[in-house]
């Protein structure tokens, strides 16, 4: 169901020529609703009236957001579908991507990233991948050093786990040759 919205809502971007704008907005609205709880609790509850949760929508978003997207706000309100933003966003989100031919690069690294560092990372992809490339990057500290970066069905890991086990084939495949060598004898 989601995709149908994000479809009607991207056509409807599209022909009004605001798809930039429609998607930076969308996108500071589902980071709103992310934040706060209580707002999609309220847009969802099935005991506020739609015509209360709307005018909320109006007070909250009217000259924040675009027109156009303030009304598909409403439509989600009357068609009971408000709990789907998050998701109708994630499409819309997908599908501008692909109109631009832009990649998603996760970039995992066990230590903070410095702003020199995402940014040699950031070139480096999109002169590699011929794209233009949104980096989202976190630390996960369980990787003990290096960088572990995702683009798609692409791996490039140049952590020290991965190295560790590298070193750890190559010794099982030399004590694995050495054993056979000393069978022969």
């Amino acid at each position: 169901m989601a995709r149908s919205y994000s479809d009607a809502l991207f056509t409807l971007a599209l022909e009004e020529k605001k798809l930039d704008l429609i998607k930076e907005q969308l996108c500071f609205v589902d980071e709103i609703i992310k934040e706060n709880h209580d707002f999609l609790y309220l847009m969802t509850h099935p005991k506020v009236h739609k015509d209360e949760k709307k005018q909320t929508i109006q007070a909250i978003f009217f000259g924040q957001v675009d027109r156009t997207l303030l009304n598909f706000l409403k439509l989600l309100v009357d068609k009971g579908r408000f709990y789907d933003l998050h998701e109708i966003a994630k499409q819309f989100m997908n599908q501008y991507r692909m109109i631009n031919d832009i990649v998603v690069a996760e970039v995992r690294s066990a230590q903070p990233l410095s702003d020199e560092e995402a940014s040699r990372i950031h070139d480096m992809l999109e002169k590699k991948l011929r794209q233009q490339v949104e980096m989202h990057v976190s630390v996960d500290r369980e990787l003990l050093a290096g960088i572990r970066i995702k683009v798609n069905d692409l791996v490039l890991d140049y952590t020290a786990s991965s190295k560790m086990e590298h070193l750890k084939r190559l010794a099982v495949n030399a004590n694995s040759h050495k054993e056979s060598e000393c069978e022969r004898e």
